[in-house]
């Protein structure tokens, strides 16, 4: 697949920046939507939002059938945020997985709950359509 690819302004960026927690929407086999919470970082040289997921998880076994995925990024008191669709890309061993966990390895809480290669895989989410709410770009 080959989709176009959004880009993000510098205060889309920071705002990035300031959150670690995202909600990210997949959809089962059933068409039925499952969100969850994740610890998430936007990375600015990949263009690309990581997280890490367990193969147990209902996350995984989605994007092993659909790569379709939304992710949201918000405050808390929901003034201001950024809805992420793309493509997911599952990483789990080798090269690509080396360099998306020295990404990840910049989160701190993977430092308090650090896993391993093949055995949690990353997911690369590839922006192709944003929609911004809120005092980001101002």
């Amino acid at each position: 697949m080959n989709h176009q690819t959004v880009s993000f302004t510098e205060q889309e960026k920071e705002f990035f920046k300031t959150i670690e927690y995202a909600r990210v929407a997949t959809v089962t086999k059933e068409v039925k939507p499952h969100v969850t919470p994740v610890v998430a970082i936007y990375d600015e040289q990949t263009n690309a939002i990581y997280f890490v997921i367990t193969y147990e998880s209902q996350k995984y076994k989605n994007l092993k059938n659909n790569p379709a995925v939304a992710v949201l990024i918000d405050t808390t008191e929901l003034e201001r945020g950024i809805l992420i669709q793309g493509t997911a890309k599952i990483i789990e061993v080798g090269k690509d997985f080396q360099d998306a966990y020295k990404i990840i390895d910049r989160i701190s809480y993977y430092h308090r709950h650090p896993f391993a290669e093949g055995k949690w895989p990353i997911i690369k989410v590839i922006p192709e359509k944003k929609s911004v709410w809120g005092k980001i770009n101002d």
